[in-house]
């Protein structure tokens, strides 16, 4: 007997619970500010201990090394920033730890340091943060792009999101909301750089040009929470959708007199297909948020390996309630995709990965067709029964 519509319903309902609940929670500990929570309202870079870490090349062919901005906190008033370069100190300053303003012959001058500005979490304005065109007053107070002290106007220029892939930057996990600037010489109005920003936090994701080399800076790892929102959510999606599927299930064994309750009444030999739908939701969703925010551990090999495994588990599903393996056909389209593009263009994986989402209009085309019987010509020979599994 096929599912009714009010039972898939139901089943809908219970898997955008998952992630809608996820999200709704992490705005709210964003919130309240729960004490040692990473996903802190507003994210300052010198306010406690804090590092990042660049790949570094200084225009010379063939010649990368590392460079570190290290934040020191002193006091409540003073943090010590060191400027290393493959490990030796090549400069330091200080700054007022919240604001990241810069001491200035012992003085705040309202000058941010070129390795850190304030931007505004984006998830306490329905998404807006910065606004485009807003300057900053910066300076170089140990010389890096080639003069000491030298000041700049720093002009927000576009939002956009950054999609690293390379293997070496993993840590960064995923897309990031990002932000461009140019950064202009308030000498003579000369661009001397341009840098892509962390939208959530202004953390340097990407630096290139100074006043003379042609510098250029990649972000490889930080302890600067520029994920922390990725990393609230994910976990609660999970914990969300087990606890839901699995009340879900208890619900649906109980015979219900109320109105509202009655759409839990479902019959015994439908409830495990129900709940197995539900989790496959779940399931599709849970890729999908890796497919955004974590792939780039997971590199392409074990991003397609994933949505691989994703597909045979749906197979089992197909193969068990009979809804057809045609209905696979989006799952296995965006693997063969996304494997293309990369491997025959050798372009990114991502966003390709991201924008088909291969893997959840599977599950859909699950949830529609569990609603109508499943009665199929399967033709008269084995050649034909397997063909009518996919057409």
């Amino acid at each position: 007997m096929p599912l009714t519509w009010r039972t898939r319903l139901l089943i809908l309902v219970v898997v955008a619970s998952s992630a809608i609940g996820a999200a709704l929670l992490n705005q709210a500990l964003i919130l309240i500010e729960l004490p040692g929570d990473p996903n802190a309202k507003e994210a300052y870079f010198f306010q406690t201990n804090r590092f990042a870490t660049y790949l570094y090349e200084d225009g010379t062919y063939g010649h990368q090394i590392t460079l570190t901005v290290q934040s020191l906190l002193e006091n409540a008033t003073h943090a010590h920033v060191r400027i290393l370069i493959s490990g030796a100190e090549q400069g330091d300053f200080y700054v007022e730890p919240i604001t990241g303003i810069v001491y200035q012959n012992g003085v705040l001058d309202n000058n941010y340091s070129i390795w850190w500005i304030y931007a505004p979490n984006p998830m306490l304005s329905l998404g807006q943060g910065l606004v485009l065109g807003t300057t900053y007053n910066v300076i170089d107070p140990t010389g890096f792009l080639g003069i000491v002290d030298r000041t700049y106007t720093m002009i927000v220029e576009q939002k956009h999101v950054y999609w690293p892939h390379d293997q070496a930057l993993w840590f960064i996990l995923g897309a990031q909301a990002s932000f461009d600037v140019g950064l202009y010489d308030k000498t003579n109005n000369k661009r001397i750089s341009t840098a892509t920003l962390d939208l959530t936090c202004g953390v340097i994701e990407l630096w290139e040009g100074a006043q003379s080399n042609q510098i250029k800076m990649t972000l490889t790892i930080t302890d600067f929470p520029i994920s922390r929102n990725r990393i609230n959510i994910l976990p609660w999606v999970f914990i969300f959708g087990a606890v839901l599927c699995a009340v879900s299930y208890l619900l649906m064994r109980k015979k219900w007199e109320n109105k509202t309750l009655a759409l839990m009444n479902i019959e015994p030999e439908k409830r495990n297909e129900v709940t197995i739908l539900m989790i496959a939701g779940v399931g599709a969703i849970a890729i999908e948020f890796v497919d955004i925010w974590f792939y780039a551990p997971l590199g392409l090999g074990g991003n397609l390996l994933l949505h691989l495994g994703y597909v045979l588990g749906l197979a089992v599903i197909i193969y068990k309630y009979k809804y057809g393996f045609r209905w696979l056909t989006p799952a296995i389209l965006e693997i063969l995709f996304v494997g293309a593009i990369n491997l025959i263009t050798n372009d990114p994986y991502v966003p390709h990965l991201t924008a088909f989402m291969g893997s959840m209009i599977s599950w859909i085309c699950l949830l529609f067709v569990s609603g109508y019987e499943r009665n199929f010509d399967e033709g008269n020979n084995i050649v034909q029964k397997i063909i009518s599994k996919f057409i």
